[in-house]
């Protein structure tokens, strides 16, 4: 890392004296690619493995868990059915980690501790399962330890998935500001929409956190991810209006 400083003092001196350092510029434009270089993959690994610890600890409950128990799913399916084909759905080299945490999700009045994933492409919420927990090195020391209670380690605490993930392109933001938080029982929170592809709303979820400056953490990296993801994938600025206004019923959010 000092090379580049030591190139540059160098080139600064010498042409302060009158030398040509276009050869030595050369050099020094190498220098600093190759370290970026070295950072992409570094931080790359990085993400491998909290991605590697997070499915593992990850538990998919099967689509006979997640139905209604009074609608009827023959016997000769339900061995097929039993595991989910897309346990392995977050250990993806392209996917990125971008916060994680603890939030509380109002269920029946009550907050219900969940653990919250955002990826660069997708929204999971988890129930914890706490269990023993037993630490493991990674391969790649992390000069940010405790950055978003990120730990890659080998634990039997597992998380439950609740529902199902939530693409970024179909979601939508509310952030309860005072007026809406009904006299204080809903401070801190956030409201998340998830949308079908047919403009359906199929699901609503209040996310509360334990103080407003986590709330605004989460609201910021959640609109921040979001506005990455559509200005990569979506072809048209109005794409996101034009999806808005498709449901008229939430035109305020």
């Amino acid at each position: 890392m000092k090379r580049p400083l030591l190139l540059r003092e160098i080139c600064k001196h010498s042409e302060k004296c009158g030398y040509d350092c276009t050869r030595l510029k050369s050099l020094l434009e190498e220098t600093e690619s190759s370290l970026r270089g070295l950072d992409e993959k570094i931080n790359w690994l990085r993400n491998f493995e909290k991605l590697q610890a997070i499915q593992k600890q990850l538990i998919w409950p099967s689509v006979i868990d997640l139905q209604d128990p009074k609608i009827y799913i023959p016997e000769v399916l339900k061995q097929h059915l039993a595991k989910q084909p897309c346990e392995g759905l977050i250990l993806s080299p392209r996917r990125i980690i971008v916060q994680e945490g603890t939030l509380f999700m109002i269920e029946n009045g009550k907050p219900v501790e969940m653990q919250v994933f955002l990826f660069d492409d997708m929204l999971l919420l988890t129930r914890k399962r706490k269990g023993l927990f037993k630490k493991q090195k990674s391969s790649v020391s992390d000069p940010n330890p405790g950055i978003n209670s990120w730990s890659v380690a080998e634990s039997s605490t597992r998380y439950i998935v609740y529902k199902q993930p939530m693409p970024l392109d179909r979601i939508m933001v509310h952030d309860m500001s005072p007026p809406d938080q009904g006299g204080g029982a809903l401070k801190n929170s956030i409201v998340i929409l998830h949308i079908s592809r047919y403009q359906q709303i199929i699901g609503a979820v209040t996310l509360q956190a334990s103080t407003e400056a986590l709330k605004v953490l989460w609201l910021s990296k959640l609109r921040m991810t979001m506005d990455r993801w559509r200005s990569v994938h979506f072809d048209h600025k109005d794409t996101l209006e034009h999806s808005r206004n498709q449901i008229s019923s939430v035109s305020e959010f």
